[in-house]
């Protein structure tokens, strides 16, 4: 969207009592960093209510120069847990977006334990990674999708082969060839359980979808949950809902994992885009005249868009011009009903006919964001006498009032006074405008007269001013240019002081400004000293060396790594040989010839928080001696509140957190992490900055 283009949307929605929230949930680099900021302060000052952001960087910013900005956490943070969204809350985030693979008891648990506002997806594509958490497109195509520029590779054919075969082969014909293609998500029927779970909000995804698309989806769930909230106990979902919610774009259609892992059930293996609605099989195919005979199972129209799945040579798509029942021409043709049309590829009895496009509910779509929406009803009074200006007195459903007067003083009529039924005409000429008149009261003296070019100005001042009150109630608390210039330069002399430089004695300073305050209320401005040893600090390791078990530690020890992290090893395991290389490496942790650090599981579901509270006990056992040279790497927002709430616990942030900035870096270092891995999909030049 373009500024103005933005400004008019907001204003638009502002006014029929719409929220307009913004994404700006990418990852923001060093340089584009000020940019950014600009952009969110334009945002606030146009009245848009939210924004969505990914990057730990920016949210930590827009809170010193902007906290009247309301903040949501996109998906692409992954939060999954309640301490990621109990995390995100210190920081004023309003909502958190939770990842796609939350079930609806890890949901209703998290809400539970949480005060913030819960978003979830409900319709639409789904990735085969966790959001936020994707590199593939990046990896092979320069094509980053935590920089909003995904290039969608798991929606292409794949052929799978042994492991350490090089081959190439192409998949063959009607072989399942898009496996990492997943189906659409629907939740139209869940409904109930969403609302029961604690959900605030509910996310369609209609990226780069045609507004045929999103007018029938948005449609079908306001719908379904006007209907939901009417009379809960006798909630369904009836068939043409579900049909037009199919036949609009479907990949076939999964509940995702809010009822669990679907396992292959999340999978559309056979096409990665629309695949329509079954219609019915070809009977014949008359080769000599190139027409195609159906035995039809649905409706069928002339203007309809088909594909007819031939046995050999893949896909025909038709747009039915013209279509004969019985040899007579007709504009459509309904279920049992054998229909022929016009085909030029050969196809086969038996070959399946799908409904890719239905003109019909194109249409429908098509009025429905044609015509003005949401007319705001008013009440007004109208009050006139002979030597007085004509009142209006209008007061919408918000309670938004306003009294508007005529310049014109009333007189006495010669002929025509004022009727009733003249004012009704004339204030109900809000066509072009958002509101519509809903009831009006009189208070006429006889024999007034007022021009009717006076009632017409009246109205417009009437409008303006409901408008204007409309818009000001939606908008945030002000900030003036020269505010946020100021907020601006006093942010940039803070980071100057805390040394935005490249040496460990800026990460020393970091931590001797960070303080147990911070790590409880990051807001908060009180600054003490943490247990962090400047010896520690300079003694940065120069080789970590990331391994699956304790074998691979104790090589990786050998061999001189400074740093080894240790993911999956069991801290209680049985066996004699892993306890005796257990014992090894923890005694050289303590000597401080090597730091050790566990790993805690990048992906923490609310059904695994006894398992990781064992691990972080566990760990804390074996380490309780030499504990400087013990620590944690953390890949997930909750992994951090929870090990910040730990005495004594060393952290160090992986790559999965996706640090792309100063900012974010700074802000976890203020926390009192030891050390930052950076975002993998940083170049050189980024990373230089």
């Amino acid at each position: 969207f373009s500024h103005s283009e933005l400004i008019e949307a907001v204003k638009y929605a502002h006014l029929r009592g719409v929220k307009v929230y913004v994404a700006v949930n990418t990852l923001i680099d060093n340089q584009e960093m000020a940019e950014a900021l600009e952009y969110a302060f334009f945002l606030h000052q146009i009245g848009v209510d939210a924004l969505i952001i990914q990057d730990l960087g920016l949210l930590s910013a827009l809170r010193r120069v902007l906290p009247e900005l309301k903040l949501h956490a996109s998906t692409q943070m992954t939060v999954h847990n309640a301490e990621g969204v109990r995390f995100l809350a210190k920081w004023g985030v309003d909502r958190v977006v939770l990842a796609r693979e939350v079930s609806l008891e890890q949901i209703a648990r998290i809400h539970a334990q949480t005060s913030c506002e819960l978003e979830v997806f409900i319709h639409g594509a789904l990735c085969i990674s966790y959001s936020g958490q994707c590199l593939l497109s990046s990896f092979i195509g320069g094509r980053s999708g935590n920089r909003g520029r995904c290039a969608q590779p798991c929606r292409l054919a794949y052929s799978l082969e042994p492991a350490g075969t090089e081959s190439t082969r192409p998949p063959a014909k009607g072989e399942a060839s898009h496996l990492l293609s997943t189906r659409d998500l629907n939740t139209l029927e869940l409904l109930p359980q969403l609302v029961e779970a604690g959900v605030s909000s509910l996310k369609i995804e209609g990226r780069m979808k045609r507004p045929e698309y999103v007018a029938t989806v948005v449609r079908i769930y306001r719908q379904a949950l006007d209907r939901l909230f009417d009379n809960p106990a006798d909630f369904q979902v009836n068939a043409a809902e579900k049909r037009d919610l199919e036949q609009i774009f479907n990949r076939e259609f999964t509940p995702g994992y809010l009822l669990g892992n679907p396992g292959r059930d999340l999978m559309s293996h056979q096409r990665p885009n629309n695949r329509g609605v079954y219609l019915g099989r070809v009977i014949h195919y008359d080769r000599q005249r190139k027409q195609v005979r159906i035995k039809l199972e649905d409706t069928l129209r002339c203007g309809d868009g088909i594909e007819i799945w031939v046995t050999k040579g893949g896909r025909q798509g038709l747009t039915v011009n013209k279509l004969l029942v019985k040899g007579t021409s007709c504009e459509e043709a309904y279920a049992g009903e054998e229909a022929i049309i016009a085909g030029e590829a050969a196809m086969h009895p038996g070959d399946r006919v799908f409904k890719t496009y239905d003109g019909q509910l194109m249409s429908r779509a098509l009025e429905s964001f044609r015509q003005t929406q949401r007319r705001i009803p008013l009440r007004v009074k109208v009050t006139a006498a002979v030597g007085e200006p004509l009142i209006l007195e209008a007061v919408d459903p918000d309670n938004n009032r306003c009294r508007v007067a005529t310049e014109f003083i009333g007189q006495v009529a010669e002929r025509r006074p004022l009727t009733q039924d003249l004012i009704y005409q004339q204030l109900n000429r809000l066509g072009n405008t958002v509101f519509r008149l809903d009831q009006i009261e009189f208070d006429l003296a006889p024999d007034v007269i007022v021009p009717v070019s006076e009632l017409n100005q009246v109205r417009r001042k009437m409008v303006a001013e409901l408008e204007e009150k409309r818009l000001t109630r939606a908008r945030g608390p002000a900030v003036s240019q020269a505010e946020f210039r100021e907020r601006l330069r006093k942010a940039s002399e803070l980071d100057s002081r805390s040394g935005k430089t490249k040496t460990n004695s800026t990460i020393e300073a970091a931590q001797k400004e960070s303080s147990q305050n911070i790590r409880n209320n990051p807001m908060s401005g009180n600054t003490q000293t943490t247990e962090v040893s400047a010896a520690m600090v300079s003694q940065l390791p120069r080789l970590s060396v990331a391994v699956g078990d304790l074998a691979s530690a104790w090589e990786a020890l050998l061999a001189g790594a400074d740093q080894i992290y240790l993911p999956g090893v069991s801290f209680r395991s049985k066996a004699r040989a892993d306890r005796h290389l257990l014992d090894k490496l923890i005694e050289a942790g303590r000597q401080g010839k090597v730091r050790l650090l566990a790993t805690l599981p990048r992906i923490m579901a609310e059904s695994d928080r006894e398992r990781v509270q064992r691990r972080i006990e566990d760990w804390a056992k074996v380490t309780r001696e030499g504990a400087s040279n013990f620590g944690w790497l953390v890949g997930n927002l909750g992994g951090i509140e929870l090990l910040l709430n730990q005495p004594k616990s060393l952290l160090y942030a992986d790559y999965p957190l996706n640090c792309f900035n100063t900012d974010a870096v700074q802000t976890l270092l203020q926390l009192g992490l030891i050390q930052v891995t950076l975002s993998p999909e940083l170049n050189y030049e980024q990373l230089k900055a």
